[in-house]
């Protein structure tokens, strides 16, 4: 997985740039610049790992988001900078307090500037990918919706059954049976339920037709996935309005 190749990468580039500044610095040999360089990146990163684990535990709603992930970020630095200079002091006694100070500072920055790079290239990879994943699962749901719905009329005459309302009004996909199963699908992989628009007409009471549309992530196909009842089913950028009969 090319994912994988990068973070790799980013942690071996980390290493030696740490190594590098630690052999600079502290003036030791080749091997125990290594060793090193290696127990205290592990002990630090060990530590920050530990620090994630109490952080998903903690209750969020109590901070802002933005608040939360400045206090985070902050902590995780401050802890893996603190745990990293300990390391090093115990492995370099014989060192000055000033240089050890220095290869921490220094080796914390450097050793995160690749990973977070590693990260922010590894997501811009995902992100696409997710999305189409995402979008082809909204589209699948959505064309088993137009059938489902096909399957009721020829049972009974009408769409009563496809959404929450046929009142003209923009409402929801009903949740009743097959279409709050297909509503649920929809909602997992697009944040909304789909959003639907049906009208009686006539005695007894039918509704002779529907629309239904589902937002898109990140589509450059359109905004929404739309269906309705004169066998349309794709992509388009305007979501139908109240008293449409038929997507735009």
């Amino acid at each position: 997985m090319p994912e994988l190749l990068i973070l790799i990468s980013a942690i071996l580039l980390s290493l030696l740039v740490d190594y590098l500044i630690t052999r600079r610095i502290l003036k030791e040999t080749v091997g125990k610049s290594i060793l090193v360089t290696v127990i205290a990146n592990i002990a630090a990163s060990a530590s920050t790992f530990v620090l994630l684990i109490i952080f998903n535990w903690l209750p969020i709603g109590m901070f802002s988001w933005s608040f939360f992930w400045v206090l985070m970020c902050t902590l995780l630095v401050l802890v893996f900078l603190l745990v990293k200079t300990v390391a090093l002091f115990t492995f370099n006694k014989t060192s000055e307090w000033k240089k050890i100070r220095k290869v921490a500072v220094f080796g914390t920055i450097l050793f995160w500037i690749p990973l977070v790079a590693s990260f922010m290239i590894i997501g811009s990879m995902t992100s696409p990918r997710q999305g189409n994943e995402r979008n082809a699962a909204i589209k699948s749901s959505m064309d088993t919706l137009r059938v489902v719905a096909e399957l009721q009329y020829d049972d009974t005459g009408s769409y009563d059954a496809v959404c929450s309302e046929h009142n003209g009004t923009v409402s929801t996909l009903s949740t009743a049976g097959e279409f709050g199963r297909i509503a649920s699908a929809v909602a997992f992989k697009s944040g909304a339920v789909p959003s639907c628009s049906a009208s009686t007409i006539g005695t007894p009471v039918a509704v002779p037709y529907y629309v239904a549309w589902a937002t898109l992530v990140n589509s450059k196909e359109g905004k929404y996935f739309c269906v309705d009842s004169a066998g349309f089913a794709r992509a388009v950028n305007i979501a139908p309005k109240a008293g449409d009969s038929a997507c735009p």
